[in-house]
């Protein structure tokens, strides 16, 4: 977040919850979300590898949550205290290891990759790359990917913009 004040914090568990604070961590609160989303439903087990929560990089009240039950992206924009549904993931597959990454210097862009797509930790059902450029509230599959575990963002190439992409 641009403000290192604002913190959004997941839990892991059965019970996981969703914790924000605006003091760099000495008073937390729980999130709430439009449609009162069960706990369970975020990260059931500590050895899945989800990181399915980012902070928009320019606007420091903005969050962005995805739930693998509902396959719905959350945003939040007064920072995280409440996340409403800003739309809704294509993939239909398990997300046992989901990635959800905001573009440095960008606000709004998002990628997210399902990853590892079981519980045994291979290839099996990896699905592609999807991009929005809306906050979440429309998504498009990358053409030609397929099987991503990650993507990751490096310095523009030169005469380029846009940060290096590295899946």
């Amino acid at each position: 977040s641009q403000d290192p004040n604002k913190i959004v914090w997941f839990t892991v568990g059965q019970d996981g919850r969703f914790l924000h604070t605006a003091d760099r961590g000495k008073t937390w609160g729980e999130s709430e979300f439009e449609g009162g989303v069960p706990k369970g439903s975020w990260n059931r087990a500590s050895y899945f590898y989800k990181q399915a929560v980012v902070a928009d990089p320019l606007k420091g009240d903005v969050f962005y949550a995805y739930n693998w039950t509902t396959k719905n992206l959350y945003r939040s924009e007064d920072g995280g205290k409440t996340f409403r549904i800003a739309g809704r993931v294509p993939s239909e597959l398990g997300n046992y290891h989901c990635k959800l990454r905001a573009v440095p210097g960008e606000s709004g862009r998002l990628f997210f990759t399902n990853g590892l797509n079981n519980d045994k930790f291979t290839d099996t059902g990896m699905g592609p790359l999807y991009e929005s450029k809306d906050g979440g509230a429309t998504w498009t599959e990358v053409p030609n990917t397929e099987k991503i575990i990650d993507i990751a963002f490096g310095a523009p190439a030169p005469g380029n913009d846009f940060p290096t992409w590295y899946v």
